[in-house]
């Protein structure tokens, strides 16, 4: 995937963001935001990756703060997640078969997706996530569930690659389903802080671990995997 017209407004734009929530120093501010825009001078360019970019601007910030600006914020989405974890748990529990407990982990892990941080157009409240958990089946354009079921139950090994916090304790309901199936599951966290997405230390946080047969991480602290 490489770069379009709208990416760097989104670039700068959360950069921006990134900047006012990791200090208030309003001279710190505009020193990284004049050192981003010189980064994004010197490297953006028609062949250029988005998260690659993305990667070394989050990087930039957290360099020039010295601060992971979400932290505080991935802390309070994986704090809500598991307040409502045991409901859902139940919720798959008390489906009739494997299949519908198959799907229902499924579509909890996909409405998990939404917990996301300074994307425009895509506003997103802690308290709207009951919401969408609602209205998932609904709101699903593509369904590949009952695909999805049979490869893990053909499977020995699953790698699970997790995405933001928060998310990251919903898809523990995934997992369990999966291993009810019968593989092995090794969930991969990322090396490092970038944007929201779950860490070693989010793993921590929600007992990751207590699902999944092995947790490791990217090894580096990329969007994606490098």
């Amino acid at each position: 995937m490489k770069v379009s017209l709208e990416c760097a407004h989104c670039l700068l734009e959360r950069a921006i963001n990134q900047v006012r929530i990791a200090t208030d120093d309003p001279e710190l501010q505009m020193k990284v935001i004049t050192a981003m825009m010189k980064f994004l001078g010197e490297n953006y360019a028609g062949n250029s990756v988005p998260s690659h970019i993305g990667t070394d601007r989050d990087l930039l910030v957290q360099r020039m703060t010295g601060k992971d600006p979400y932290k505080d914020l991935k802390y309070e989405s994986n704090v809500m997640a598991l307040n409502i974890l045991p409901e859902l748990l139940q919720l798959v529990d008390e489906a009739k078969d494997s299949r519908s407990k198959f799907r229902t982990a499924t579509l909890i892990a996909a409405a998990a997706n939404a917990i996301e941080f300074d994307v425009t157009g895509q506003d997103f409240s802690l308290d709207e996530l009951r919401d969408i958990l609602d209205n998932v089946e609904a709101d699903l354009a593509i369904d590949q569930v009952d695909e999805l079921q049979k490869l893990c139950e053909n499977a020995k090994e699953v790698l699970f690659l997790h995405d933001n916090a928060g998310e990251v304790v919903l898809d523990m309901i995934l997992i369990r389903e999966i291993k009810r199936l019968g593989p092995k599951v090794i969930a991969v966290v990322k090396g490092g802080p970038v944007l929201n997405d779950a860490t070693m230390v989010d793993a921590d946080e929600v007992s990751l671990a207590e699902y999944a047969d092995e947790v490791i991480d990217t090894g580096a602290p990329a969007i994606g995997v490098n």
